[in-house]
């Protein structure tokens, strides 16, 4: 605003009119006020000269502001207009608002008239802007769309003959949710809130009047107040209207709730009756926040009670009093923790017996709380966290007056009494009638000012009994104490020795001889407002400390009685403050535990002083939990109180269970590490030895040679079955994975695995509702539960039920962070229960070690479970374990789940029979005596064979015979510094269709575990037959061939 405003101010009391010019002066508003008293005046006036806005009371003596409004109007269609107006109400407002006024602004709240000034004159300047932007439209289309895109204002072009949005601009889009496309495919109907469409009406009339307000819905279904202006223009060669639209929710709503608010500050400070203030607060709430339930309560800190005003309760949509009793009850819960922790929403989707929504505040007053204000829509999303905040504010400013009433009542029931306490009380208090002027004083009053109580009598508390420098604040606060707008103070006194002293000054209005009255108590604050300093600081961090640690704190007395906890504490033990506070500390602790002797330890410590520090120790809590507690003690006074302990509380079990979990883990690598190994080294000789007892068996011996050789053979491959199992331990056994439905495996060994229990155990079978597919080698699978189920039928010599569960689960982040292995995601669970003897904890930690059993020497290899933690391993699962001695034990293995697949049955060649050919092999084997036997059973079947020591000599060969090679046998770890994989590929390299078996005594990730093999096709595990041998060779040479 470079030039001065000039503003008409049509004004009957100049008074205020010399308010208004220096409240705009304060807010640095230049601005020239023309005067008018009257009618006649304003009309002349008017035309006069050029005016920027018009400022009108609402009711003068010979005319009114909705007449002067009509009046400019005519005149002026675009001149801001704001009425000003201490009686204009809600309606009056609304209809001052249709009439085409810019605002309205009460006298009580003239601090909000500049902040109107500013945005009616910004508004008007922005008409002016649009009426020119209207104009450059005409002559460019170009600047019309920079006009009308740039508009921080919702924006758009309507057809006046059909109502359909024509353009819009980007500021429409973002503010109702609409894409451009949405609104040129809708009417102006479209945009207008559910309740608020008329029926059987053209919507043109919603616009015919400028400046109206109109309620319009966004995309997501919320409502807003729109302020919609418009202009004729023509858009394409068709008549349309350029509309502006401005949100001005926020501004009714607050007016709406000034208005409220007003009206109940101005009931509240005429009614002395409690029943009739709650009867006022609760038309209050109503006309605010449409309730179903309410209740107004008050408080007493002193003996934590309440007494209720008013409740009101709606029954089959009828509204039903709840007569108050007068008798104080307890706090309930609720009610303490609104006290304690202030205002609370609490919405139908955070309690499970809550129906709809829920506000509860504290009416507080200074420091403390006076009562409980309780309101209750039974409609879910009634109230928002906006609202809450509202409610506050409105129980805030009924503090006082309710304070006031009771105070009221309490006089009026005892007057001797009030009068005892009146000369009794700790406090200075003065009578004092609406002017100021001293009625009546207790002792206090005297000895605060060094006066007798006739000296004081008469005087003007405010300009006798303040000191001069405060006296121009204390006439503002009293008029405020005394209006009611506010119920205490604190300020400055001047003592009778000429000192100041800080003061609080609480007021109520009184009755004093048939008269209103103020009765003031007024509390020399110098020592509460040091201690509060003081205190302040510490209780603060203290209390941030206590409440919001992670780690349970406890205050425990001499005698080990528990003073306090935290609400850590309270999760840790599962127990509430109520039982835990004022009992033993022991409450939380199982009844096997000495308590008496951990009371008697704890006072001899306390006593002594002797502290343990931080100490890691085990208990078992009342509810049977094991935990693991980090505990540090330490002791703790307070301003000669008696001191106490205070405990920390850290829970580790879960950190100590992971780590446990975590050495087992890394034992059981190593361990399989090893064992793979040593299989390796076995698996060499054992072919070797099985290969030529096969052979042997093949010969024209006797009798007695053959038993032999036969011997030999078996005995070969009960090691060969040690080895594999532990491959299988160490996750080195190659495996087949193909689809597989646990569903069908279980059913398909359901009778084997009868056989294998035996008539005195029961075997109970149950499957999953659903495909429980997985991607698992069928034998492995198979070895799980034949392992498992021989375990559990050692277990149960006397028999009993084994239950073996097939399920498919989800595994979340939390589950899976608190077991070792165990990740998110979809897996089968294979659970496997008997009910035996059960393993004792001790030997619970070891039962997947390699050979670990507790069979009769004869009866076990101990490599059954280890087999098993090895194969679920290979399979990317991990295994759960629970036992308890003379109930059972309960095996639970997850494997990932896969997606549904034909499970395919693959029939099993369990026939030997020889194959052979005249192909030409070369074979690659570091070990002389295993590659002699592979070069005699393979050139026995009629194939040519080149033999290579390594890798190296093999691609010598290679070099001069590769024309004639048609398949190559190698080992995969070998001299040479060329292995299995690395020969294959240089060969591949050059025929990338050659065909290759891989054979080791190691497991077949030792080729990579991006290595696709198949035992089948190209991978021969050592040890092997000599059949078997033959088999693979000739099936890779016809599949290859294919």
């Amino acid at each position: 605003m470079n030039q001065p405003l000039r503003i008409l101010h049509l004004e009957d009391n100049p008074a205020d009119s010399r308010l208004v010019r220096e409240l705009l002066q304060q807010e640095g508003i230049a601005a020239e006020l023309a005067l008018a008293v009257n009618h006649g005046e304003f009309a002349a006036k008017l035309g006069a000269a050029r005016w920027d806005l018009v400022l009108a009371d609402y009711r003068l003596p010979d005319w009114t502001g909705i007449e002067a409004l009509k009046l400019v109007r005519e005149k002026f269609p675009a001149l801001p207009f704001i009425l000003v107006s201490g009686t204009i109400g809600e309606l009056a407002a609304i209809e001052s608002l249709k009439a085409g006024a810019t605002d309205y602004v009460l006298k009580q709240n003239r601090e909000r008239l500049p902040s109107a000034v500013r945005r009616a004159v910004a508004e008007a300047a922005e008409r002016v802007r649009l009426e020119q932007a209207e104009r450059d439209l005409r002559v460019s289309e170009k600047q019309y769309r920079l006009l009308f895109q740039g508009n921080p204002h919702p924006m758009w072009v309507f057809d006046l003959e059909t109502q359909r949005f024509l353009e819009v601009n980007e500021a429409a889009v973002e503010h109702y949710g609409f894409s451009h496309e949405e609104f040129l495919s809708m009417k102006l109907a479209d945009l207008r809130a559910p309740e608020r469409k008329r029926n059987g009406r053209n919507v043109l009339w919603d616009i015919e009047t400028q400046g109206v307000v109109w309620r319009h819905r966004r995309k997501d279904g919320s409502t807003m107040d729109m302020e919609v202006i418009w202009r004729p223009m023509a858009f394409h060669g068709r008549l349309a209207a350029l509309t502006m639209a401005t949100e001005v929710t926020s501004r009714r709503q607050t007016a709406h709730y000034n208005a409220v608010l007003g009206r109940l500050s101005h009931q509240l400070s005429a009614v002395t009756l409690a029943p009739a203030a709650a009867l006022f607060i609760c038309e209050a709430t109503d006309e605010l926040f449409r309730w179903d339930d309410f209740s107004l309560d008050l408080y007493s800190a002193e003996t934590d009670a309440v007494v209720s005003l008013l409740t009101i309760t709606t029954v089959d949509g009828k509204r039903v009093e709840i007569p108050a009793s007068p008798q104080p009850k307890s706090a309930n819960a609720l009610v303490r923790r609104v006290i304690a922790r202030g205002a609370e929403l609490i919405s139908a989707g955070t309690a499970s017996d809550q129906s709809g929504d829920t506000m509860i505040v504290p009416i507080r007053k200074g420091e403390g709380v006076v009562g409980v204000l309780f309101i209750q829509n039974h409609k879910a999303d009634s109230y928002s966290e906006r609202d809450l905040h509202t409610l506050q504010a409105l129980a805030d400013q009924c503090s006082g007056a309710l304070e006031r009433i009771q105070a009221v009542e309490d006089l009026r029931h005892s007057q001797r009494r009030f009068r005892e306490l009146f000369e009794n009380s700790p406090d200075a208090i003065f009578v004092e009638d609406l002017q100021g002027n001293v009625l009546d004083v207790n002792r206090n009053a005297c000895q605060l000012h060094g006066a007798t109580r006739e000296q004081l009598i008469g005087k003007n508390a405010v300009e006798e009994l303040v000191p001069p420098a405060h006296r121009e604040a204390a006439r503002v606060d009293f008029q405020r104490l005394a209006t009611g707008q506010i119920s205490w103070i604190e300020s400055e006194s001047l003592r009778g020795d000429g000192r100041m002293v800080p003061v609080e000054i609480r007021v109520v209005r009184v009755e004093f001889d048939g008269e209103p009255a103020l009765l003031f108590h007024v509390r020399d604050i110098t020592e509460r407002r040091a201690a509060e300093t003081a205190l302040r600081s510490s209780e603060t961090l203290f209390r941030s400390v206590w409440e919001n640690s992670v780690d349970g704190m406890r205050l425990t007395d001499q005698n080990g009685i528990i003073v306090a906890v935290n609400e850590a504490f309270c999760r840790l033990t599962g127990l509430p403050h109520q039982q835990l506070e004022g009992r033993p500390f022991t409450i939380v602790y199982s009844t096997i535990t000495d308590w008496e002797q951990l009371l008697q330890t704890h006072r001899e410590n306390f006593q002594s002083g002797n502290l343990k520090g931080k100490h890691v120790r085990e208990f078992v809590l009342h509810d049977g939990r094991s935990v693991v507690l980090e505990i540090a003690d330490s002791f703790v006074e307070s301003g000669g109180e008696p001191r106490l302990l205070l405990t920390l509380f850290r829970d580790i079990t879960s950190q100590k269970k992971l780590e446990e979990q975590l050495r087992q883990s890394q034992k059981m690598e190593a361990i399989g590490q090893l064992a793979g190994g040593i299989a390796h080294d076995f698996n060499n000789i054992l072919t070797i030895v099985l290969g030529h007892a096969t052979l042997l068996t093949l010969q024209n011996l006797d009798a007695k040679s053959h038993n032999s050789a036969q011997q030999i053979k078996k005995a070969s491959e009960r090691a060969a079955g040690l080895t594999r199992q532990l491959l299988a331990f160490g996750r080195k056994q190659i495996a087949a994975p193909r689809p597989l439905d646990f569903n069908q495996l279980v059913g398909n060994m359901a009778e084997m695995l009868g056989r294998v229990l035996g008539e005195d155990i029961t075997l109970q079978i149950n499957f999953s509702g659903e495909p429980a597919i997985v991607e698992a080698d069928v034998s492995m699978m198979e070895q799980i539960l034949l392992n498992l189920s021989v375990n559990s039928r050692d277990a149960m010599p006397r028999g009993g039920q084994l239950t073996i569960r097939v399920s498919t689960c989800e595994i979340n982040r939390q589950y899976a962070s608190q077991v070792l292995d165990a990740r998110p995601g979809k897996f089968i669970c294979l659970a496997h229960m008997d009910t035996g003897v059960g393993i004792p904890p001790d030997n619970l930690v070891r039962i997947f070690e390699p050979f670990f059993t507790t069979k009769e020497l004869g009866k076990g290899t101990g490599l059954g479970l280890a087999t098993v933690f090895g194969i679920v391993k290979q399979h990317q699962g991990w295994i759960e374990v629970e036992s308890q001695l003379g109930y059972g034990t309960t095996f639970k293995i997850f494997l990932p789940l896969a997606g549904p697949a034909a499970v395919q049955a693959e029939a099993e060649e369990t026939q030997f029979r020889r194959h052979g050919g005249t192909e030409t092999i070369l074979v690659v084997e570091d070990e002389r005596e295993l590659r002699d036997l592979v070069s005699r059973v393979l050139r026995n079947d009629g194939y040519r064979v080149f033999e290579a020591v390594d890798g190296p000599s093999a691609l010598k060969i290679w070099e001069e015979y590769k024309d004639q090679i048609d398949l190559l046998f190698t080992d995969v770890v070998m001299p040479g510094g060329i292995n299995g994989r690395e020969l294959a590929e240089k060969i591949w390299a050059e025929r990338p269709a050659f065909k290759v078996i891989f054979s080791s005594g190691y497991g077949a990730d030792t080729l990579g575990k991006d290595f696709k093999l198949d035992p089948r096709f190209n991978y021969l595990q050592k040890p092997y037959e000599p059949g078997r041998l033959a088999k693979i060779i000739r099936r890779c040479l016809d599949t290859a061939a294919k």
